[in-house]
């Protein structure tokens, strides 16, 4: 039984949500896919599908592939980018940027590929009034019209831009964290969430003389004195099983046979977790130092401290240690002491005394160094603007910037190293790069009016052409014709001396010169359909139907065929091509049997939405007319091939013709703003549907 109408012709659109809403407002008549009411039902679940998920989904729909998206895709968009005018838009425009990457995917999926994922994957997009870096992790799928073939691609996914810069700036610190570590006199380990070490550095090796391998693949425990070997490990396992930092000491047998005491620090690990919280546990990051004594733990420490002023001291990048809460200026490097610019007699000072324009100029870096100070924890900025006064002179430059917390012995926080890298350069080209986008997007404009005038040029020369055609093949007539006559004329006056062979190749010469001349007046005919300033009027089918049985009368009546014509339209068109469009289908119709008695019926063909998928119609406004045979038909493979230029299915000793009869058609349908298909099946006729607008400009 069918189903009542619904009462709402837009009940697929939800009423709820932004997308929503704004597909219902959308005026679509000026896009291929019309109003929502004439969309296929197969677009109208999906989009339905699409509007009520909270997954990102976007869809490309039909040849043109026409964007709608959802409320969930929304939020990668932004503001005052593609959002909202890309909806309607065709792909390729709405998704300028990157089309060159992910239009021929798209258009392989809608010519039958499979569908593709890809995870990650760098994909620019313009939104707040810029082209910004995203990455995207995403698929293709195809999606199936009424007629179960591909008419769209379905996208879904979303933006992981944070996840990979997160994931990017992690691998970044784990390489700056083992490149300090190497260099480092202090024991650093690193194990993971299993309390297996997946990291140890260059200091195990030369404390106890075993290699790093073997220290990872043997471990070190057996190293460990045996009186504090089961102590220590308890401590571990038991903080290892509550996921929480410890500390403590053991000896450990050097690499001269002698026991030292370490004392280890063994902070947890955490990975970061969704908008700033803690994430899962992740291991660990322990660190020892030698305390022997403490008169050799003084020992230590000063050497530790003096090895730290040279690699400060040598270090390329500006370094300097802020100790205390009053972050008294210590180490202070010569590149340091140059960005600082206020000569080399700072150390022993305040920051805040050396540099009071951190203050008065409302610069962050001193709250960043007092939080870092209090937290213990960590900080990093990047391309910060730092303004420092120099000879009274207000400078500005950018700079990448590392706090880091130093503790000591009793895991206090005594001073913070700061590590600054002059990025000024960097900086400045980025803003350079966007002040030059002006002019890229002008010169962008001239090149589109080059296009233009290309394009204009070209349709000159296809008109020069077209001229060309007309003239080549009105003058290749006349020695064609000579050639005929003379070849008749000369059997005619040899008839009683010509044996049964030449009189058979007299025949083949003139046949050909028969056949030239109709292929020549083939390619006359088509050149003057592409002739655009023919005017329209109204054309009554019915009476061209009529006159092409008075022009085949003796062929109807030799095959005792018919010819039926079921009340056809009235359409504004040119007749004469109108005449040529019916006259070839149904020579065609007549030509093609094989045996049996031939039948053509032509019959309008009611315009529906299925119908106006189907044909891809850009409007209803359209009449559809069949002209069905009851022929040899073709094999459905060849669809395509038919309405090719010289395309023949059979050969000339079968079916006579040139191979363009239905391009012709075809080109009398396009010249008209239609369109055409075709069904058949070998052995049982063949249908063309001509789909022609109702009013010209339609």
């Amino acid at each position: 039984m069918q189903q009542p109408a619904p009462s709402d012709p837009l009940y697929f659109l939800p009423r709820t949500g932004e997308m929503a809403g704004l597909v219902r407002e959308r005026d679509w008549s000026d896009t291929p896919l019309g109003p929502p009411v004439n969309w296929p039902q197969s677009l109208r679940m999906l989009v339905h599908m699409m509007l009520t998920t909270r997954f990102p989904m976007l869809i490309f729909w039909g040849p043109e592939l026409i964007t709608l998206y959802n409320d969930a895709f929304r939020p990668s968009l932004g503001d005052n980018g593609k959002h909202p005018s890309m909806l309607g838009q065709r792909g390729e425009d709405a998704w300028a940027e990157v089309w060159p990457v992910v239009g021929p995917m798209i258009h392989a999926i809608m010519d039958g590929s499979e569908a593709v994922w890809f995870e990650d994957q760098y994909l620019p997009i313009y939104r707040e009034g810029k082209l910004s870096n995203a990455y995207w992790t995403y698929s293709y799928s195809p999606l199936l019209n009424d007629d179960g073939a591909v008419g769209g691609v379905l996208v879904t996914g979303s933006e992981t831009t944070e996840q990979v810069l997160a994931r990017q700036k992690a691998e970044e610190s784990e390489i700056r964290f083992q490149s300090m570590a190497e260099d480092s006199d202090i024991l650093i380990a690193v194990s993971n969430e299993a309390g297996q070490s997946t990291y140890l550095n260059r200091a195990w090796a030369e404390l106890t003389g075993r290699s790093v391998t073997d220290l990872m693949d043997r471990g070190w425990v057996d190293l460990v004195h045996p009186d504090d070997r089961e102590p220590f490990l308890n401590l571990y396992m038991s903080a290892l099983s509550r996921q929480e930092s410890f500390s403590g000491e053991f000896r450990i047998l050097d690499r001269h046979g002698a026991y030292r005491w370490l004392w280890v620090k063994c902070p947890a690990r955490f990975r970061p977790g969704s908008n700033g919280s803690t994430g899962t546990f992740a291991g660990y990051i322990s660190s020892a130092i030698d305390i022997t004594d403490r008169k050799q733990a003084e020992e230590a420490l000063q050497t530790s401290e003096t090895r730290l002023r040279s690699i400060i001291t040598n270090a390329s990048a500006a370094i300097g240690l802020f100790v205390g809460r009053n972050l008294i200026i210590e180490l202070p490097n010569q590149p340091f002491i140059d960005i600082v610019g206020k000569g080399p007699d700072i150390a022993g000072k305040p920051l805040r005394e050396v540099m009071p324009e951190l203050a008065t100029e409302n610069q962050p870096f001193l709250h960043i160094l007092d939080t870092v100070y209090t937290s213990g924890q960590p900080f990093h900025t990047f391309g910060s603007l730092v303004k420092i006064e120099r000879e009274g002179v207000m400078t500005e430059g950018y700079y990448n910037i590392a706090y880091t917390p130093l503790r000591d012995v009793h895991d206090e926080v005594f001073a913070v190293l700061e590590i600054a890298i002059d990025v000024t350069e960097q900086i400045v080209a980025q803003q350079q790069l966007k002040a030059s986008e002006a002019e890229y997007r002008q010169l962008a404009t001239e090149l589109e009016e080059r296009v233009r005038q290309r394009t204009r040029d070209l349709e000159r020369s296809n008109l020069d052409l077209m001229q060309f055609a007309s003239v080549a093949s009105h003058d290749l007539k006349e020695p064609l014709r000579k050639v005929q006559t003379f070849g008749t004329r000369l059997q005619e006056m040899l008839v009683d001396r010509l044996s049964e062979e030449e009189t058979d190749l007299f025949r083949r010469m003139v046949g050909a010169t028969i056949r030239m001349q109709t292929l020549i007046t083939d390619v006359l005919r088509l050149s003057k359909f592409s002739d655009q300033t023919i005017d329209f009027e109204p054309v009554d089918l019915n009476a061209v139907v009529a006159q092409i049985r008075d022009d085949l009368e003796l062929t109807i009546r030799e095959q005792g065929a018919e010819v039926i014509a079921d009340h056809l339209p009235t359409i504004q068109a040119i007749p004469g091509q109108m005449h040529q469009l019916l006259l070839n289908l149904i020579s065609n119709g007549l030509k093609f049997q094989n045996g049996g008695v031939p039948q053509v019926r032509l019959y309008p063909v009611p315009v529906t939405d299925e119908l106006v998928g189907q044909l891809g119609l850009p409007t209803p406004n359209y009449v559809v007319m069949a002209v069905s045979d009851n022929g040899i038909g073709f094999d459905p493979k060849y669809t395509d091939r038919i309405f090719g230029m010289f395309q023949r299915l059979h050969g000339k000793n079968q079916y006579v013709g040139t191979g363009i009869g239905l391009t012709i058609v075809k080109k009398i349908v396009e010249n008209h703003g239609g369109t055409i298909d075709v069904q058949s099946e070998p052995g049982r006729g063949s249908t063309f549907r001509v789909a022609l607008p109702v009013k010209r400009g339609v």
